[in-house]
């Protein structure tokens, strides 16, 4: 809303009309428009339209100004909701200027858009979308079998662009939002259902194509949001009960779980439901919602709540269409994926995927392998690696048969997710090259179909450099951290969890690299811990292999007593869960019995009364009376925070450190900027 200077005004009528001797005229001209470019530009087009109408005429024109001016004193709106919009504030200094003298020139400039058709449309579908970043590949495909369409619609475009309603750069549309909502507000409900169905027209094709590649992909993320603001519209309407809207809104929720758009996506869907519900009662609609919602919910990390949502469906489902039946045994493996990402329900979740697996009636179908690939992922998670793998390995044989002879997005999807647990259980077996090989394909694959910020692509290749951290290729690691976090570092800042994982590999490799101490690996492993404690609300299970790395860097740095009841602790959670022939249960005792053994060598004891920690070296046994009997605090000299270690305050004051560092030159650069 900047103005022109009464200088800059007059200047700029006589670029475009030339000298006038009564220059009066202008200035009254521009004190009408109040110096505002925008509505200054919407004049001009109108005036230079009206020269255009009399140059073929013998009649001698009036001056197009004087006459502009006499049309532009007209009443106000008759709309009242227009009206109460009109008398808004936008800005303490302008009061109601703004919209006042918008509808002026707004009143005029539509009715030469009513001259064409299709740009009144165009604008009325871009009134409904967001305001900014609108793809003009929407309106203007570019394709060879829309090429008379193209060019209506590029002329009408042109024409909207020449009245300063729409402005346009590097091929996108933008919109002011005062237009925007006034349009809107002269709609009626019937023109504007009309209208909203072809804004849903122009949107769908793009949406269905996220996911296939790519290109498609970006194309997809381009549109989601316009998309969103049309189902808004639809829902503030309460349109919904029409078919045609209901399913829109569904496709927008299932390509925003595409899109790995998953906490935006959940936060759409949970609102779409919650004003949906109440009219539409037991609708099969809201059930297809539900089950985006918990899929949502699944990859989001709050897995229970998913739980909740599938073990509902399937006992609706199981109700309304039977047990045999399609929609029944899709949720019932869905329900038990969800159920075998909590330790006490592993069990659980595979005797609901060999119940779903008998139940199918053909063994090689989509839903049969899906099931036979989570009863293999089921006994990965209880320890059977031996049988896991080579259930696996048959799964994948047979998931590739079925893709040559009938190609399938859904088998292909299968074949993928199939090949990234094997990946893992490779992994868990010490098989580190296999399983780079399959967390490499799979990363690519993922990487070509989605972007690397999808989460998808974040997790296999995250698995991956823990594959070569695995074989001590701790350059190659490296490098693929930091391609990582140079490509990917919107995508990390929403995904906390792949940040902190990144984070805690990140410290591994330094330290055999040499370029860091185990304490700062030790307080990365923490932070981890902490989140995963803290805000995930993941299974205790989920925390033991962090736990782990603490209690073994304890060790290494002669901290046996922590680290035997860290090592005890991890046991008693993995008994919980696994036998005690698991490969990790038997590491763990093996770990105990090396911290047993160790502190027997040990002739450093704590002399105190109740007591009994021992020290292989003096000087640890006196930074244990330091810290736990004496209870000497070491502040930090930035913030002041205290802590009881001096080696873990060395950690914290670097990270402090720069921070500050970090603040002060953000701090500079803005004292610079403001001076400019």
């Amino acid at each position: 809303m900047g103005l022109l200077t009464p200088e800059e005004g007059l200047k700029y009528c006589q670029l475009v009309f030339g000298n006038l001797a009564n220059k009066e005229v202008y200035a009254e001209f521009l004190e009408e428009l109040g110096y505002f470019p925008q509505f200054l530009q919407q004049a001009t087009a109108y005036i230079q339209k009206l020269q255009k109408s009399y140059a073929f005429s013998s009649i001698t024109p009036p001056c197009p100004i004087t006459e502009y001016l006499k049309l532009i004193r007209d009443e106000g709106p008759s709309n009242a909701r227009i009206q109460e919009m009109l008398s808004y504030v936008f800005d303490a200094d302008l009061g109601t200027k703004y919209p006042r003298i918008f509808w002026k020139s707004w009143k005029l400039t539509t009715v030469q858009l009513q001259k064409s058709p299709l740009a009144v449309e165009i604008i009325s579908v871009i009134s409904f979308l967001c305001a900014d970043r609108i793809p003009a590949f929407l309106f203007v495909s570019g394709r060879p079998e829309n090429l008379e369409r193209d060019f209506e619609n590029r002329n009408a475009i042109q024409n909207l662009l020449s009245h300063c309603l729409l402005t346009l750069e590097s091929g996108f549309l933008s919109i002011h939002r005062l237009p925007q909502k006034v349009i809107r507000l002269q709609l009626g409900p019937e023109m504007e259902r009309v209208v909203l169905t072809k804004a849903m027209t122009l949107l769908q094709p793009f949406l269905n194509q996220a996911g296939i590649d790519l290109n498609k992909t970006k194309v997809a993320h381009l549109c989601i949001e316009h998309a969103r603001n049309v189902c808004t519209h639809i829902l503030t309407r309460k349109w919904y009960d029409d078919s045609e809207f209901s399913n829109f809104i569904l496709n927008v929720a299932k390509t925003m779980l595409g899109l790995g758009l998953y906490a935006n996506g959940t936060q759409f869907t949970q609102k779409a439901l919650t004003l949906m519900r109440p009219e539409l009662g037991d609708d099969e609609i809201l059930y297809l919602l539900e089950e985006e919602l918990g899929n949502l919910l699944f990859y989001l990390g709050k897995r229970g709540s998913a739980v909740q949502i599938f073990e509902k469906l399937y006992e609706t489902y199981e109700f309304l269409y039977g047990v045999i039946d399609a929609r029944t045994l899709k949720i019932a493996n869905r329900w038990a994926n969800a159920l075998n990402h909590f330790s006490k329900t592993f069990k659980k979740a595979l005797k609901i995927y060999t119940t779903t697996f008998d139940r199918c009636s053909d063994s090689h179908s989509i839903i049969a392998l899906t099931a036979k690939s989570g009863a293999a992922n089921c006994k990965k998670c209880i320890g059977e690696f031996d049988i896991a793998q080579t259930e696996f390995e048959s799964i994948i044989k047979t998931i590739q048969d079925e893709i040559i002879s009938n190609p399938n997005p859904e088998l292909e999807e299968l074949l993928g997710v199939s090949q990234f647990r094997l990946a893992l259980v490779y992994r868990e077996l010490g098989n580190f090259e296999k399983a780079a090989k399959l967390f490499r394909e799979f990363g690519k694959l993922s990487k070509r179909r989605k972007g690397l910020e999808h989460p998808t692509t974040l997790k296999s290749y995250i698995d991956l450099i823990e594959c070569l951290i695995g074989m001590k290729q701790f350059e190659r690691a490296e490098m693929k951290i930091i391609k990582i976090y140079e490509k990917s570092e919107e995508a990390l800042t929403e995904n906390h969890l792949s940040f902190f994982q990144l984070r805690e590999q990140r410290a591994v490799v330094q330290l055999n690299l040499g370029q860091v101490t185990q304490d700062y690996v030790k307080s990365e492993h923490e932070d981890m811990l902490k989140r995963k404690r803290d805000m995930m609300k993941l299974d205790p299970i989920a925390c033991v292999h962090n736990e782990k790395k603490i209690a073994v860097i304890l060790f290494d740095t002669g901290e046996v007593n922590d680290a035997l009841d860290l090592f005890k602790k991890v046991l008693k959670t993995q008994r919980c869960v696994w036998t005690e022939d698991h490969r990790d249960v038997q590491i763990t005792t093996e770990m105990i019995r090396k911290c047993e053994h160790e502190l027997l060598k040990q002739k450093y004891g704590c002399t105190y009364e109740g007591c009994s920690k021992r020290y292989v070296k003096e000087s640890i046994l006196n930074r244990h009376i330091i810290q736990v009997h004496l209870g000497v605090k070491f502040s930090c000299e930035f913030c002041n925070k205290e802590f009881s270690r001096q080696d873990i305050l060395r950690v914290h004051q670097r990270k402090c450190k720069e921070k500050i560092e970090e603040a002060r030159r953000h701090s500079m650069l803005s004292g610079e900027l403001e001076n400019i």
